[in-house]
């Protein structure tokens, strides 16, 4: 999900909903950048509680300004265990 609260800031998100009987909760979110460009999420479960997610997205390089396009790929894990996101220490 993307956020703009006003600035010209566009913060993107990845949140995970449970939806029951047509009601959604909100369960967890995990800031992936401000004027990213997401490429892909992918994920695979592992058990029931806990499974990986990847994230690529472009960003800015080191030192360059918020207003330059994102040209530098790379690369987010986070794990999700009891409908949480927890990010892998690297």
């Amino acid at each position: 999900m993307a956020v703009q609260s006003g600035g010209t800031g566009v913060f993107h998100y990845v949140a995970l909903f449970d939806v029951v009987k047509e009601k959604v909760t909100h369960r967890s979110s995990y800031f992936i950048g401000d004027r990213v460009v997401l490429l892909q999420a992918t994920t695979s479960t592992t058990t029931a509680s806990t499974y990986p997610l990847t994230i690529r997205y472009l960003d800015r390089a080191d030192g360059e300004a918020m207003v330059d396009d994102p040209t530098v790929e790379k690369t987010m894990d986070i794990t999700i265990t009891d409908g949480v996101f927890v990010q892998n220490e690297l």
